[in-house]
């Protein structure tokens, strides 16, 4: 898996940052794995520069004067030497070990996705977490006519030389509507990988840690959607 860099955007992670790497490492190998941290107050970039000794292809980043979640991935890409570039939460809801059957899928896919949306996936989050996103992605996929299901899904592994022809859109997670619904149009082959999304067993999520902060971020989402959906229909 010489050939994969993956992304790992982490803000107060650091009781999960050490399990997720080491899964990663167990199930790709040889991969290159970038962590790009945003000054976490619990030093989650600490923890991660403790295993540089140990997995030579690991990278640690801390970011003192920038923050946010869609130029934490925009900067990882930017670093990563990688043929294909992945990324995914760091909370330990995504298994690492769906980036093997992701990479199968890249022989023949220019964007891959992993997916809660398709047969064989599945998302175990609480019911309101669910609902929300099912309305948003059932939103997104009826203006904009995408093909992918899971349209919000932030589990990505993507050809690095198709990334440079589209940049990150966004603050935080609309930012994936964004880049597949461009992917679709420009015509590049995107598949969909089944996977269990989990929620998380440890620390605080970054978009449920108020009813406010969950309000205003599925806002961001839904005017993303309309702003794309006047796009296409200016084209």
């Amino acid at each position: 898996m010489g050939n994969i860099s993956l992304i790992l955007p982490t803000y107060n992670e650091r009781d999960n940052i050490e399990a997720l790497i080491h899964r990663i490492f167990s199930a790709l190998g040889d991969a290159e794995v970038i962590v790009v941290d945003d000054d976490s107050p619990d030093r989650t970039w600490q923890a991660a520069q403790a295993l540089c000794n140990r997995y030579p292809q690991l990278k640690v980043f801390r970011r003192t004067h920038e923050r946010g979640l869609r130029s934490a991935i925009q900067a990882g890409i930017d670093q990563a030497e990688g043929m294909f570039v992945g990324w995914m939460d760091c909370d330990l809801s995504m298994p690492p070990e769906v980036f093997l059957d992701m990479a199968r899928s890249s022989a023949t896919a220019d964007l891959v996705v992993g997916s809660r949306y398709i047969h064989g996936g599945s998302d175990e989050r609480s019911f309101l977490r669910r609902f929300s996103s099912r309305i948003i992605n059932g939103l997104g996929h009826f203006l904009l006519k995408t093909r992918t299901r899971d349209l919000t899904s932030g589990f990505i592994l993507c050809r690095h030389s198709l990334l440079d022809q589209i940049p990150l859109r966004g603050n935080y997670g609309e930012y994936c509507i964004a880049l597949i619904f461009t992917a679709e149009r420009a015509g590049w082959s995107v598949l969909e990988v089944p996977y269990r999304f989990d929620e998380r067993k440890i620390g605080q999520s970054k978009t449920f840690e108020g009813l406010y902060s969950f309000l205003f971020l599925g806002a961001t989402y839904v005017r993303m959607i309309l702003t794309l959906f006047r796009e296409k229909i200016v084209k």
